[in-house]
């Protein structure tokens, strides 16, 4: 159980937060007010993320696009 946690933390979880941050601060030097996330994870996965970044950046709305991973490229 503690390996599939660990794995779903770096597979899952760590690419996504950096995925946030860095959209942060391009929205930041921008001057943006909507951040565009493509993910193959769905929207439901990486809510959390997303209510937690709207949080800490009031102003910053983040809009989700779900797409599988052959089709962002």
């Amino acid at each position: 159980m503690l390996r599939a946690l660990r794995s779903y933390r770096t597979r899952v979880l760590l690419p996504a937060t950096l995925v946030l941050a860095g959209g942060g601060l391009t929205a930041c030097v921008d001057d943006a007010d909507t951040l565009v996330v493509y993910t193959p994870h769905g929207r439901d996965l990486l809510a959390h993320f997303g209510q937690a970044f709207e949080e800490a950046n009031p102003g910053v709305r983040i809009e989700w696009l779900d797409m599988g991973s052959q089709e962002v490229l």
